[in-house]
Formats: C-alpha cells, sequence, structure tokens
C-alpha cells in the first residue's frame, strides 16, 4: 500500500524518579484489521460503528468485459477512522480492480498512487 495513508504511530511515555524517555515508531499492519479491531472496541463500549462502502469497476467493449470489486469496511464513526477506511478502501479496490483487469486482457485504471 503506498503513503497515502498515514502508518499509524506507537508512543510509550516511561517516568521513573521525575524522568520522562519517550520511545515511538511506526505500526506496520494490515489498516482493516486495525479497523476493525478498533471497531470492534467501539462497539465493545456500547457505541456503534461505521461502515464505508466503496465500490470500483472497470471494462471495455460497452461492458462486455467487465471487472467490478466492491467492499465494506467497519469503522469507528469519526470523520479520521471513515476517511482513513475509504482511503484503504479504494487503494486496495484499485489494486484488485487493475490485477484482474491485466489477467482479463483491460487495460488498468490510472492511478497516482503507484
Amino acid at each position: 500500500m503506498s503513503g497515502l495513508v498515514p502508518q499509524p504511530v506507537w508512543q510509550t511515555v516511561f517516568e521513573k524518579y521525575g524522568v520522562q524517555k519517550t520511545l515511538q515508531g511506526q505500526l506496520n499492519d494490515d489498516p482493516f484489521a486495525q479497523l476493525a479491531s478498533q471497531a470492534g472496541a467501539w462497539e465493545a463500549q456500547g457505541m456503534p460503528h461505521s461502515r464505508v462502502n466503496l465500490a470500483l469497476t472497470n471494462g471495455e467493449d460497452y461492458g462486455q468485459v467487465k471487472v467490478h470489486v466492491s467492499l465494506n469496511i467497519v469503522c469507528p464513526p469519526t470523520e479520521q477512522h471513515i476517511s482513513m477506511a475509504t482511503e484503504a478502501a479504494f487503494i486496495k479496490a484499485l489494486d484488485l480492480v487493475n490485477d484482474a483487469s491485466e489477467t482479463l486482457g483491460i487495460g488498468p485504471l490510472a492511478s497516482e498512487h503507484h
């Protein structure tokens, strides 16, 4: 996946005897697993989750040959999570549609993220 979807960052702060030490780094986990996990934690607190639905299609010859990918992602109902889910879903759908298009001999959809 490209750098469009920001990589999550972890941070740990140790404090002992008035001295702080901060460690941080990036998580390289699957964004869909993270979103689903966060949505589950949200629901465990009694709050509903959101669903982001994205469909992407490519085709030729007036629809005689067509590739269609539809993704449904759950995430917490915040603007940040919905934006991340939408962007991650679009990038993944684009990759899947272009892979299938290549297999069928269809030209790929334009992509600025590669």
